[in-house]
């Protein structure tokens, strides 16, 4: 992955993945991996040191390295994992349950929030798109498009649309 470590204001660029990581004790949250004009950019909101809470505006070359690498150990941890436990196949079925309002799945109990529902397999996080939201996605299931995300770990790893899977 060839990324550039910064700050990336809210809207700029496509969104490809949320995730949070630990390096040498330091728990990143929230990192965005944003693609914009053909670049992969890496950007993070905060990050906690013991209990506090530190804005990164401009991270240390070492730091930048560091984080790039336990970002890429990550993704390719979440990519080997959850590729042998369901099969794509899998994803679309259990999407298919939850919105045929099945109270479980796979034995799981099936959660339900205002606008939308989720369910917890293998570790993954299977949630419908909540239309009360401003997002495209949001709006898109207001028209009445069936939208379920596949979320590893704050990682969004997969995107269903009316029965379609899509890898992200």
């Amino acid at each position: 992955m060839n990324v550039d470590v910064r700050r990336v204001a809210n809207g700029v660029g496509k969104i490809k993945n949320f995730l949070d990581v630990d390096v040498d004790g330091t728990m990143f949250k929230g990192i965005k991996i944003v693609e914009k004009d053909g670049k992969e950019l890496i950007s993070w909101p905060a990050i906690k040191n013991g209990n506090k809470w530190f804005d990164v505006v401009k991270p240390s070359d070492e730091l930048r390295t560091n984080v790039e690498n336990a970002i890429r150990s990550k993704l390719m941890s979440i990519n080997d994992t959850t590729a042998s436990i369901l099969s794509d196949e899998q994803y679309v079925e259990i999407h298919n349950m939850l919105f045929a309002g099945k109270p479980t799945i796979f034995g799981q109990d099936v959660i339900n929030k205002v606008g939308f529902r989720m369910v917890k397999i293998t570790g993954l996080l299977f949630a419908t798109q909540n239309p009360n939201k401003t997002s495209k996605s949001a709006a898109l299931a207001r028209e009445g498009h069936k939208i379920t995300w596949i979320i590893d770990n704050s990682t969004y790893i997969g995107r269903i649309i009316d029965g379609e899977y899509k890898k992200l």
